[in-house]
């Protein structure tokens, strides 16, 4: 029967958390490791990981108070932005209903038939169309803009 585990793996996993692998440890144990497959596999990995915490721990770059101190001075200023936007935004958003539907309520009381006569009869200069139609293309387009969150 093959065994999967060791009553020493976790004497093993305590020396090497502490720092005593394998010089500070008793002779007793080093020589049960090199006799104890699992126990020299626990060894292995467990050393690997701590050798890769300390690399990570000495390599670490921690900011200085100061740094810390200004980012979380700017991130609660842009916060208290955003909440003073909010107002504003629903502010904007009414007053582009209230606008689309003044248009189009004046739009409802003009005779079509009546603008197209004025067109034709008058002939309206083409940079007054070519505006009109700029006005019709690009309100659409900027109330999006005013209306979106970004």
């Amino acid at each position: 029967m093959i065994t999967l585990e060791c009553i020493r793996e976790r004497d093993v996993t305590d020396a090497i958390a502490c720092g005593r692998w394998p010089d500070r440890c008793d002779e007793e144990l080093r020589r049960h490791v090199s006799n104890c497959s699992i126990c020299r596999d626990v060894a292995l990995v467990a050393q690997t990981i701590q050798e890769g915490h300390a690399a990570a721990w000495y390599e670490a770059r921690v900011p200085s108070a100061g740094l810390v101190w200004w980012r979380a001075e700017m991130r609660a200023r842009q916060e208290a932005v955003r909440k003073a936007a909010k107002p504003i935004k629903i502010a904007e958003a009414v007053a582009g209903a209230s606008a689309v539907g003044i248009a189009a309520a004046l739009l409802s009381r003009v005779d079509v038939s009546m603008l197209t006569a004025m067109f034709v009869e008058r002939a309206l200069p083409l940079s007054l169309a070519v505006g009109m139609i700029a006005i019709l293309i690009i309100a659409p387009v900027a109330f999006f803009f005013v209306l979106s969150d970004d």
